[in-house]
């Protein structure tokens, strides 16, 4: 079907969708499909069309405004709004038309079903258990073997809680058949052949039941370090080197929120890290070795058959689950080209791109929540880090610590 809508089309389907709501942001807007659960980010000629189509103008009348506004001959602005008009329309954005897609959702079960089976004798003979506790969740871990503990126990130490309160959540981890074993009562939730990937299998199941009971409104792809009572978050794709930009980060004086997941709260949009150890996978510790002198963590093998070492960081003083307040977003982008190079977004740019990294929502989203966010932007300073070299990468991050902290922009005061 072509891009293109002869007039008369356009004017059958020229009214927005059902359930949108848009959001001023600069000299763009942001645009919320509450259906389809996504944001959608316009510039500013982009703005000026929707505004026009909220207010059912004719598509003659949109046009000529649009060449007016944007000093563009009749024929340029007709065909600028008719490719805007054809994009809207294949994204379900105008009356009638496309389809509108679900974000990315967060797993709220594993992978596989967990099995109810009758659980091993080597189960009930546990009598050691150790606490620990990520985001608000209290876990106990059960150890079979003591080989089993020195496997894991590294992994989670940072979380280790002495005098936790009662654990709301218990896990048996044995050695049964040959495979190491993770039971929670008369449930597996999962197994694995070979020792070396019980860590990871250990992490991951700890991870999804504690997210399960956490309160927040986006999971987010970024490593996230504080300052003070301040954060800040590193977004980026899976191998970009958020996590040894983060460990060296931690290694000067940050203190470590995640290196993957960061959550933001649904109210305060306050940031709380996963705090899982940093997983540094291979050829990442020969770059920071040296800023951890003594320190040779175990290689393990995680499920998509990549090794990796874990790093246990230093518990901050007000602990992993204190909320801090975002005060830079830092998108991170690898280049040769010009490695080090920091430089300012605007708020509609960096709140696209720090979406595009978006791993999952637990719950749909209201109105209020996409015009918190679009507040919230104003609150931040927004940057791109292009990373090349990490020494380099450290220095220009921690020259924004002498940054006076942003104003809110009028909008985010509103």
């Amino acid at each position: 079907m072509s891009d293109r809508l002869s007039a008369g089309e356009a004017d059958r389907w020229l009214r927005p969708a059902a359930d949108l709501h848009l959001f001023m942001v600069e000299d763009g807007s942001v645009l919320f499909d509450r259906a389809g659960q996504q944001l959608f980010y316009l510039n500013a000629a982009a703005t000026c069309i929707w505004c026009h189509v909220e207010e059912r103008l004719s598509l003659p009348s949109i046009i000529e405004r649009v060449a007016g506004t944007m000093r563009l001959d009749r024929t340029a602005a007709r065909r600028h709004v008719m490719e805007m008009i054809a994009m809207w329309r294949r994204l379900g954005l105008l009356h009638g038309r496309g389809e509108r897609r679900q974000p990315p959702r967060l797993p709220q079960e594993p992978a596989e079903a967990p099995r109810e089976e009758s659980a091993p004798a080597s189960l009930q003979a546990i009598t050691k258990w150790v606490r620990y506790r990520l985001l608000h969740t209290n876990f106990s871990l059960g150890f079979s073997d003591p080989l089993l503990e020195d496997l894991v126990h590294p992994v989670l130490a940072h979380l280790e809680r002495v005098h936790a309160s009662p654990a709301a959540v218990q896990l048996g981890i044995v050695l049964e058949n040959g495979a190491a074993q993770v039971w929670q009562g008369g449930v597996l939730l999962g197994s694995c052949p070979t020792l070396r990937s019980l860590a990871p299998l250990v992490l991951g199941l700890t991870s999804m039941l504690a997210l399960r009971q956490y309160r927040h409104l986006l999971a987010l792809h970024a490593a996230g370090i504080g300052a003070g009572e301040a954060a800040m978050l590193i977004a980026a794709p899976s191998g970009s080197g958020k996590t040894t930009l983060a460990a060296v980060l931690h290694a000067a004086g940050w203190d470590y929120l995640s290196d993957d997941i960061v959550l933001l709260r649904r109210e305060s949009l306050e940031a709380v890290g996963v705090p899982n150890s940093l997983g540094i996978k291979r050829g990442g510790w020969e770059l920071i070795a040296s800023h951890f002198p003594g320190r040779q963590p175990a290689m393990h093998l995680r499920p998509d058959g990549k090794l990796i070492r874990y790093l246990s960081p230093v518990r901050p003083r007000a602990g992993f689950a204190h909320p801090r307040p975002v005060r830079w977003v830092v998108v991170l982008r690898r280049s040769a080209a010009s490695p080090g190079r920091l430089r300012p977004l605007g708020r509609l740019e960096g709140l696209q791109r720090l979406m595009q990294n978006c791993c999952g929502i637990p719950g749909d989203l209201a109105p209020g929540d996409a015009e918190r966010l679009v507040r919230w932007s104003g609150t931040v300073a927004w940057h791109e880090l292009e990373m090349g070299d990490l020494d380099t990468a450290v220095a220009r991050l921690q020259s924004l610590l002498a940054e006076p902290k942003p104003l809110p922009s009028p909008a985010a005061q509103a």
